[in-house]
């Protein structure tokens, strides 16, 4: 479980990529959310979350879950002020999620970066796994 604090999200219809890496797209998205106050940009009172990574997704207590399958980005970055910020990205029918929040420590950001790549690369593995195993021949009773 990584303990850390949430700002709030913002959605978009999509996050047009053309000259700018993604992670740039979605990070200058939140900050114009900030800017323009759809996030707040100081932390609101209930602020506090865990976050635990598992093989169906991201679950957020006490806030929200996010499936595996809808995960688009996790990623992290420094805001300017020495916090390390992060960024959870979440397809929702159509629309993209753009959740912020802020770690307590840069070892808990780094964490959970690590975890969600780890949990990735196992499904693909289980989904490789079962497309190449074949199935069990039908017993036959005489």
């Amino acid at each position: 479980m990584i303990n850390a604090l949430y700002y709030g999200f913002c959605e978009a219809l999509s996050i047009n990529t053309t000259s700018r890496s993604l992670e740039e797209k979605v990070i200058e998205t939140l900050e114009n959310a900030q800017i323009s106050g759809k996030i707040p940009r100081t932390l609101p009172k209930d602020s506090e979350i865990s976050i635990e990574v598992s093989k169906y997704g991201l679950k957020i207590l006490s806030k929200l879950r996010i499936p595996l399958l809808n995960l688009i980005l996790v990623t992290i970055f420094d805001d300017g002020f020495g916090k390390v910020n992060g960024v959870i990205v979440e397809n929702c029918d159509g629309t993209y999620k753009m959740h912020l929040i802020q770690f307590l420590t840069e070892i808990s950001a780094h964490k959970l970066c690590k975890l969600v790549n780890e949990t990735f690369q196992e499904a693909e593995e289980a989904r490789h796994l079962l497309e190449t195993t074949e199935p069990p021949s039908p017993s036959i009773n005489i």
